[in-house]
């Protein structure tokens, strides 16, 4: 009778590790497992030129799948080779793959300067000199020079008086002489 008891035992322990511990479970279907638990390891890596693969378990239904691994490069921008763009230059970036040293260049486009009024070396014009507009860029400093014409005196008053620029101090004496002609008298008087 112990034999026995001790083999009901055992069946009994059995089925409880089974059931606790899924020991005993069988492995689900594969067409309707959603493979949560599934495992991915790369067994092939992929390169620049050629795709890698990466195979996956399912421990719940013991499926087994692979997936490509995109082939494709890994561009950096290479500090060293690339040119910013500056008012007076197109610029570059160039790109180097950090596996297979592959590389490639883009175009930067050439910036447009930003000018600036200098108002510390601006000239105003006066009646007899000229003036300047200078203009700094503000990216790389090219400095233009902008001449500004002579205003020119603009006389004030009648032209046979004396007459004063409406911008400076200058004055200057009559252009011409008055020319009296009596009404009615037939002889006209020059007054010099």
């Amino acid at each position: 009778m112990r034999k026995r008891f001790a083999l009901i035992a055992a069946v009994c322990i059995a089925v409880l590790a089974c059931v606790l511990f899924g020991a005993c479970t069988r492995p689900k279907d594969p067409t309707t497992c959603k493979h949560p638990n599934a495992e991915s390891t790369v067994t092939q890596d992929a390169t620049c030129t050629e795709p890698g693969v990466r195979t996956f378990t399912c421990p719940d239904c013991d499926k087994t799948w692979t997936e490509t691994i995109s082939a494709g490069h890994h561009y950096v921008v290479d500090e060293d080779a690339s040119v910013a763009a500056t008012c007076e230059h197109a610029g570059k970036t160039v790109y180097v793959c950090d596996r297979c040293q592959d590389s490639y260049e883009t175009t930067l486009t050439q910036l447009a300067h930003v000018y600036e009024e200098d108002a510390d070396e601006h000239v105003d014009a006066t009646c007899t000199t000229a003036g300047m507009n200078v203009r700094i860029c503000k990216l790389c400093g090219d400095r233009q020079e902008e001449p500004i014409a002579a205003l020119g005196h603009e006389w004030e008053g009648f032209a046979c008086e004396e007459q004063h620029c409406a911008h400076c101090e200058e004055t200057r004496p009559a252009t011409v002489s008055h020319h009296y002609v009596a009404v009615g008298d037939e002889h006209a008087s020059e007054d010099d």
